[in-house]
């Protein structure tokens, strides 16, 4: 397979080609081995200034400083003429649609593919990630078909797209231009990993950013990370906070704090206007829920290349306790796990729930793992496995690894920092996700559907945000009226 990647000429020097250029980039050099011999065919123009994690002036060299340090930047070729070998797959950059390519345009909070756009909407960083994303998925769909998929998984092209990041509609909605700055005062952003880095990536490109935003995480980078850590590179180390703080310098009131999010709310206390989770722990989800932070944001991943993104104010609807139910009974997670790994539910209930190791002797009695799925798994919690897998493409390959899919992660933090800029800057009309629409999912190997994209997770009638004490609680906390 060989890939080709053009930027529209027409557009080369705008913003949000640059951006979108970038972020699809950024994704798809993390495939790996998986990544094919690629062209990406970019006119001469300077880097536009707001993509701050680039550091040449000339975008080109930019890219290619930027992709080196990839194990697979020798199949990568950046240069401004077309080669000579036709490429399997060829992609355009621009906001206007060619039937022989797949289109990608993104622009405001508005997402293209194959579609051409209207009047662009302000410098704003969501649309083109966004757009990326979604591109990356569909070229990944592309490279993989023909390839066993794991049972209940399904590949579903998307021939055209528009996607709306400010209401989730799939049709050009309303697109409020940002203001010159964005106040991130007081939010809490809970977990620096994948989901968390794609949020930062994204807030690196606004036009400014003010506030003591805290990134609290105490974990270090390592090599099983960089495939889903967007502004971590090859030869990165140290604690994931200080990578984004770092990235998020023009902000110099962020907040890199590398402790758990228990001792952070025992030094700063528990009053939280915007807590945004972003971690792969269900028992931390319900820890920062019982916090009763005014608003709580959510977003996670599943296992069959699915994602979620969630609105919690504890008042209405399902809380995030309600949804986080891996640990207890009736734990969804733990039991997608068991069947990925083959076996018992409740052996791996019990090591969930005292959070040990799971014993090799255990996973030699699965009749579905491999010899390297024994090496990598022996010695590691659930949780921990869990996050070695949660980010794999769902192929059924028989020895070999299945690729991380670094757009699974990324698509959900980028559609966060949207929630974080609505709420942030929203009045009484907050658009989806809200008190109507608090849950929106999707499959990025599949296509995004209205009544998904805007869904509603109602009050577990067993969970305690449906007791009236706790109810008072809240109201009391945040002086509402119930």
């Amino acid at each position: 397979m060989r890939w080709r990647i053009t930027v529209d000429e027409r557009f080369a020097d705008k913003f949000d080609a640059q951006l979108v250029t970038f972020t699809l980039m950024n994704l798809l050099i993390r495939l790996d081995e998986f990544f094919p011999t690629t062209e990406l065919i970019l006119p001469a123009t300077r880097r536009d200034a707001q993509l701050r994690l680039l550091d040449a002036d000339d975008f080109a060299t930019a890219m290619r400083d930027f992709c080196s340090p990839f194990h697979a930047a020798p199949r990568l070729t950046i240069a401004e003429g077309l080669g000579t070998v036709e490429p399997t797959q060829q992609t355009l950059i621009s906001p206007r649609a060619d039937p022989r390519a797949l289109t990608v345009w993104g622009d405001g909070w508005q997402a293209y593919l194959n579609s051409t756009t209207g009047d662009a909407a302000g410098r704003n960083p969501i649309g083109p990630c966004v757009a990326a994303a979604f591109a990356a998925a569909e070229l990944f769909k592309r490279m993989i078909d023909g390839i066993p998929l794991r049972p209940g998984v399904r590949v579903i092209a998307v021939d055209r797209l528009v996607f709306g990041a400010f209401d989730y509609l799939l049709e050009v909605g309303t697109k409020p231009r940002l203001g010159d700055s964005i106040d991130v005062g007081g939010v809490v952003l809970v977990g620096a990993g994948g989901i968390a880095s794609a949020t930062v990536f994204a807030a690196s490109s606004l036009p400014a950013l003010t506030g003591d935003i805290a990134i609290v995480d105490d974990d270090e980078l390592d090599s099983t990370n960089l495939n889903r850590h967007m502004i971590a590179r090859p030869g990165d180390r140290g604690l994931k906070v200080d990578l984004c703080k770092a990235a998020l310098q023009f902000d110099p009131a962020v907040r890199a704090v590398p402790e758990r999010i228990e001792a952070f709310f025992a030094r700063e206390g528990e009053h939280h206007k915007l807590v945004v989770a972003a971690v792969d722990d269900d028992e931390v989800r319900r820890r920062v829920q019982a916090t009763l932070p005014r608003v709580l944001l959510n977003a996670a991943t599943g296992n069959r290349a699915d994602m979620r993104v969630t609105r919690h104010d504890f008042l209405h609807d399902a809380c995030l306790a309600c949804i986080a139910r891996a640990g207890l009974e009736g734990d969804q997670t733990t039991e997608n796990l068991a069947r990925r790994l083959g076996l018992p539910y409740a052996d791996l209930l019990a090591l969930v729930r005292e959070q040990n190791a799971v014993p090799r002797e255990l996973l030699q009695r699965s009749t579905v793992l491999s010899r390297a799925d024994l090496d990598r798994f022996a010695g590691l919690t659930p949780d921990a496995i869990w996050q070695l897998i949660y980010n794999e493409a769902p192929l059924a390959l028989a020895e070999e690894e299945a690729p991380s899919i670094g757009f699974l992660s990324a698509l959900p933090g980028f559609l966060l920092l949207g929630e974080i800029i609505k709420e942030q800057t929203g009045g009484d009309a907050r658009p989806p996700l809200n008190d109507k629409f608090n849950y929106l999912s999707l499959s990025v190997l599949g296509r995004p559907l209205t009544d998904l994209l805007r869904d509603r997770r109602q009050k577990r009638t067993d969970c305690d945000c449906g007791k009236p004490a706790w109810q008072r609680a809240y109201a009391r906390k945040w002086s509402q009226a119930r």
